[in-house]
């Protein structure tokens, strides 16, 4: 990427998608796709231009009167006319005459090209990971797996992490990024890994000497143990997503290390009444910076309990 400007484009490009898809309003959005851009998703099948996707969208709203959708976990890569993003994506689908609600979660990548001095939408892909609630509102989804996973005579998936990780594209593209944004991002790389089960990727997640606390399995060193034990243990959630809020970073760019404390977020309940985020959980992790613009866990250590945001654990 050739600068903090390109990355401010992209990520507002992303953030106008993002208001649209949540108030129904495609017009404001102005031309945000690109002529050919693609839509893949595993729950409304494929759709190519900008108008056949905007469709699509819409039809999320045919049997409800109300939609929410947050982005959360986001990442930002690419080069001089090229870019990939990801976020996850949580909400709901409700209809207040019925008092019935869907809630939802997703994982979304994609890619964007520059032309004209512009940025816009090439590809987006959704993977529709879970849904709870009133099924009749989202009678046009196509449901996911459930809680066995893929079986035979499943559609294929619609992201294939060893073929679509925004990380695989532009692996050195974040030069230009502050080490604030590049230490944030870690943890993006880190649940998309884990929860894609990419094991080659969460593997350059960790440093060779990296441990830690990971609740309910235990104290676990070595990025080897690490590694073994999060393979075998996330199998029998194949949905699995870690929605999370970077709280707090600390930084000594000298040294080489960091120090964040991260924020998971239970959809459903990541507010409190007043509007306050509200966490279920918290991480604190200890990062190596191996070179400029990436960085690796040394320390995860992942506790259990409910805060909200003015009651944050500290570094």
């Amino acid at each position: 990427m050739t600068g903090s400007s390109d990355r401010t484009d992209i990520k507002g490009v992303i953030a106008t998608f993002l208001e649209a898809w949540e108030s129904g309003n495609w017009e404001s959005a102005g031309d945000i796709f690109t002529d050919n851009c693609q839509l893949v998703t595993s729950h409304m099948s494929a759709h190519e231009g900008g108008r056949k996707i905007v469709r699509a969208f819409q039809q999320d709203r045919v049997k409800a009167d109300g939609f929410s959708v947050k982005a959360i976990n986001h990442y930002v890569g690419g080069g001089e006319t090229d870019a990939t993003f990801s976020f996850y994506a949580y909400g709901h689908i409700s209809k207040a005459t019925k008092s019935a609600t869907l809630g939802f979660g997703m994982t979304v990548t994609g890619s964007l090209k520059k032309t004209a001095g512009t940025w816009r939408l090439d590809s987006v892909l959704i993977a529709l990971n879970w849904v709870t609630g009133d099924y009749s509102l989202a009678i046009h989804w196509q449901l996911p797996p459930g809680d066995d996973g893929w079986r035979i005579g499943d559609p294929a998936p619609t992201i294939v992490s060893e073929l679509n990780s925004p990380w695989l594209a532009f692996p050195n593209s974040t030069a230009s990024v502050t080490s604030a944004e590049c230490i944030a991002e870690t943890y993006a790389r880190y649940s998309w890994a884990l929860d894609q089960a990419d094991m080659q990727q969460l593997a350059h997640c960790f440093t060779n000497d990296a441990a830690g606390d990971f609740q309910p399995m235990g104290l676990i060193e070595g990025r080897h143990a690490i590694l073994g034990s999060f393979k075998e243990f996330r199998r029998p959630w194949p949905w699995m997503q870690h929605f999370a809020d970077v709280l707090e970073i600390k930084s000594d760019e000298e040294k080489g290390v960091a120090e964040m404390i991260v924020g998971r977020v239970i959809p459903g309940n990541s507010h409190t009444q007043d509007g306050t985020p509200l966490y279920g959980a918290h991480y604190r992790m200890r990062l190596r910076r191996k070179h400029e613009g990436f960085w690796q866990l040394t320390w995860s250590e992942y506790r259990p309990g409910w805060f909200n945001a003015n009651e944050a654990p500290r570094v």
